[in-house]
């Protein structure tokens, strides 16, 4: 576990983030597969999960090593800011949409 956390804190902030994210992720995925009753696709997620994690969290601390931390940020932070941007304007379009949507009283 030592080596586990030491390897952790030797990573850049945009590897820790995404780390931290897809891990939670990750065991969000699991629960639900293995609340479902589906132990294979709990087992399917944990190892794709656990895959990803590992692969994108070196890339992220690569770009870091080599003084491309800005791009770090844009690849572990982007795709959350992005669909939390179409999220809003999703809802700011259906709610606009409704509004518009009822009859008028003459």
């Amino acid at each position: 576990m030592d080596s586990l956390m030491a390897r952790y804190h030797a990573l850049c902030t945009p590897a820790k983030v995404f780390a931290v994210l897809q891990l939670l992720g990750v065991a969000g995925g699991v629960a639900k597969q293995a609340a479902d009753g589906n132990g294979g696709a709990a087992v399917a997620s944990l190892i794709g999960g656990g895959v990803t994690l590992w692969i994108v969290t070196w890339l992220l601390n690569l770009m870091c090593q080599h003084h491309m931390t800005w791009l770090a940020w844009v690849v572990a932070v982007g795709p959350i800011v992005l669909f939390a941007v179409l999220g809003g304007l999703a809802g700011v379009l259906a709610y606009l949409s409704s509004k518009n949507s009822k009859p008028k009283k003459h």
